[in-house]
This record gives C-alpha cells, sequence and structure tokens, in this order.
C-alpha cells in the first residue's frame, strides 16, 4: 500500500514503482519518508532544504516536484500550473503538523525546550499574526478557549489569567522561553502532575500550551479537514490516502473525514458533478491504525504519539 522508508533505504526505492504512485506528500519532512512525485510543503524554508537533499539522489531528482503552499492550496497550483484537478492521483500522504527540522530551530518558536522569538508560523512569508501577538493582544477569555480547544489544557483558565497579568506586570511576552515559564509557574502553583508520554518520559508543562497556540496561528485543523476533502476530489478510484497525525484533535478529524457518509458535504460544492463524484467514491477507511513501535519510539522520541490511518476513494455499487 504504502511503504514508509528511513533515507538510507533510497537505493532499493530508485526503480520502485512506488515512485510512480504517490502523487504527494502534502507536508514532508527532510527525507524520512517515501520518495514521491509532488511534495507541498507550507514552510518555505523546508522547499529549500528538500531541494537540497534530492540532490543527492540524482534518479529521483527530476522526478519529484517540490512545491509551497498549504494542504488547500493544492488545487489553486495544479490549476496554474495547467494540471488537471479530479481523479489524477494514484495515493497522497499527509505528514501533518511541524517537522523535526521545525523543533529544531529555535528561530522558530516551536520548541518548548529551544529559546526563541515567539512566532510559530508555518509560513513567514504571510504577513499572519505570530503566536507572540495572540498571548499580547487577546483577552483572557478568548485566550482561554484557544487553550482549552486546541490544547486540551486542564490549567487553561489559570494559564489565561497569569498571562494577562504578566503582560500587564512585565510587558509583552515575546520568547518561547517567557511563555514557557509563565505557564510553568502556573503548574507549580496548583501542584499539578504531568502526563507521562509512551517512552516514559514527564510531558513539559508548557507542551499543550505550545500546541494550541501553534494550531491557531496556522489554522492547522481546518487546513487538515479541508485538505482531505479536496484529496478526495484529487484521487482517482481506488486511490489510497494516508494521514500520519500526532495528537487527539488531528486523530479526530480524520477520523471523521474518513467515516463520512460523503466526501463532499452538499454546502461546499462548486458543480453538481463534484457532489456525482462525492456519491459514486465515498471513503472506504482501513479500520487499522498503525502506531510505532518501541524500537522506532527509541529511535525517534517525536514518533512516540504518530498514529497512521488509510482510506481508499471506493466506488459505490449501484
Amino acid at each position: 500500500m504504502l511503504e514508509c522508508v528511513n533515507s538510507s533505504d533510497v537505493d532499493e526505492l530508485e526503480d520502485s514503482s512506488v515512485l510512480g504512485t504517490l502523487v504527494g506528500d502534502l507536508s514532508i519532512s527532510s527525507g524520512r519518508l517515501v520518495r514521491i512525485k509532488a511534495a507541498l510543503f507550507e514552510d518555505e524554508v523546508g522547499v529549500v532544504l528538500l531541494q537540497y537533499i534530492t540532490e543527492g539522489w540524482p534518479n529521483i531528482k527530476d522526478r519529484v516536484r517540490l512545491l509551497h503552499g498549504s494542504f488547500t492550496d493544492i488545487v489553486e497550483i495544479l490549476r496554474g500550473q495547467g494540471h488537471s484537478t479530479a481523479n489524477i492521483a494514484d495515493g497522497i500522504l499527509f505528514d501533518v503538523g511541524a517537522s523535526s527540522m521545525q523543533y529544531s530551530n529555535r528561530d522558530r518558536g516551536f520548541s518548548v525546550t529551544n529559546n526563541g522569538p515567539l512566532d510559530m508560523r508555518m509560513n513567514r512569508d504571510e504577513e499572519t499574526p505570530t503566536a507572540a501577538d495572540v498571548v499580547n493582544k487577546l483577552e483572557e477569555k478568548d485566550l482561554y478557549k484557544i487553550l482549552k480547544k486546541y490544547g486540551e489544557e486542564k490549567l487553561s483558565r489559570q494559564i489565561a489569567r497569569l498571562v494577562v497579568e504578566y503582560r500587564q506586570m512585565m510587558g509583552p511576552i515575546t520568547t518561547t522561553k517567557d511563555l514557557r515559564e509563565v505557564v510553568s509557574e502556573v503548574y507549580r502553583a496548583a501542584e499539578a502532575t504531568r502526563k507521562v508520554d509512551k517512552a516514559g518520559r514527564k510531558q513539559h508543562a508548557a507542551t499543550l500550551t505550545f500546541q494550541a497556540l501553534r494550531i491557531f496561528v496556522n489554522d492547522e485543523l481546518n487546513q487538515l479537514y479541508n485538505g482531505l476533502k479536496i484529496a478526495h476530489l484529487l484521487l482517482k478510484p481506488n486511490g489510497i490516502c494516508a494521514v500520519i497525525s500526532f495528537h487527539s484533535l488531528e486523530h479526530n478529524v480524520t477520523h471523521q473525514v474518513f467515516n463520512t457518509k460523503h466526501a463532499i458535504d452538499k454546502q461546499t460544492l462548486v458543480t453538481p458533478n463534484l457532489h456525482q463524484t462525492a456519491f459514486l467514491y465515498p471513503w472506504k477507511c482501513d479500520s487499522s491504525v498503525i502506531k510505532p513501535s518501541e524500537e522506532e519510539v527509541t529511535q525517534n522520541p517525536r514518533s512516540r504519539s504518530a498514529e497512521l490511518r488509510v482510506a481508499f476513494k471506493k466506488s459505490v455499487q449501484r
């Protein structure tokens, strides 16, 4: 179905049919996934890095096209290049969320542990609000809603209150260190326990706060939801859609879309034939969820919460 490999296995794939069947990973990172025909990456730095990586694979470089944009940009990008946007893909892979490359770059502001500017934007080419804008400009009640909805943070009300108090007394929160210390103080005052992950490590007190802000800043759940709807349009009948997700909110969105009766809602239709396509080819969801092995978690701790779900665009028998 989908063959996921490390970059060290590239020699085995250079003549593989996998290269011809996967149309795109809509968010690949630094070369640890399958080799594909086209990749859409929201981070402009990621596109440059992947161009550098593919230079090392002469048999693959000319067969991979790197594109810059979000999940929901793919139709516009394809049309701009003169391509059809219906029934063109054999397979699509979503690798959701921030990549290890982004977490490791302190200037991006994604990491709880690395001090840097509180940015968190996937695409810095766009003039969109940063995480610093959110924590410094929103009212307490709005901060609370974001932390509760997108972080499922049990102390969201207390954190929102202390963030507002901090910025009133100390000035704007501009770095990841500033925010990390505010959240950690809330946990210390509440004597709250922290979750233990699959690797047996305690979750940092600010992890869920950072997650919530990142999701809000990048509109990640709507991007995933709408991206999956668009993926259904792009796939050929019996085409494969695979999603690697990393937390319960992403898991739930993927499950919701894959298990809907029609992949495209009537309200979102542009032309009647789209509804016909959605009726004829709903998702057939593989019930199994693939999780990383203990060995993989040991080698790559960031994979510990990953889940792989697969669905097919299947024709309805009339």
